[in-house]
């Protein structure tokens, strides 16, 4: 499920990525251990993803989540 939310954002596919969320149940905040980052965060990073921003908030994105590496 995870591999799905990541595919369907690199192709930026909105209509994938919200299946992903929402029937796949898969988790913006989970840390990808290639980069160490969540997607949720990686997105953040990206231009022109408010859409997704707004996906992974209503699917319980962390927005104040600290992290200490």
């Amino acid at each position: 499920m995870q591999r799905e939310l990541r595919i369907a954002f690199d192709i930026r596919s909105v209509s994938d990525f919200k299946y992903a969320l929402e029937s796949l149940e898969a988790d913006p905040n989970h840390v990808d251990r290639a980069n160490g980052m969540s997607i949720f965060e990686d997105i953040l990073q990206t231009p022109d993803t408010a859409e997704y921003i707004t996906l992974c908030i209503e699917h319980g994105a962390h927005l104040y989540k600290v992290r200490i590496v």
